[in-house]
């Protein structure tokens, strides 16, 4: 929520062949993430850049 609406998250998970894989497979493709992610935002009401304020993050962070 306190991202800038103009900011894009890039990378939040990846296709990995299974012979490299070394961590656990969650079990969701794709698709499925993007879902629970957007249903979440949808069940909470809320977006990204919902609590954004421009200005110094600094002066930001400290007043949470």
């Amino acid at each position: 929520e306190r991202l800038s609406p103009g900011m894009v998250v890039e990378r939040m998970f990846t296709d990995t062949p299974q012979q490299l894989l070394i961590a656990p497979d969650w079990g969701r493709s794709h698709i499925q993430v993007m879902q629970a992610i957007e249903a979440e935002l949808e069940k909470r009401d809320t977006f990204q850049g919902r609590l954004y304020v421009p200005g110094d993050g600094a002066a930001a962070a400290s007043a949470l």
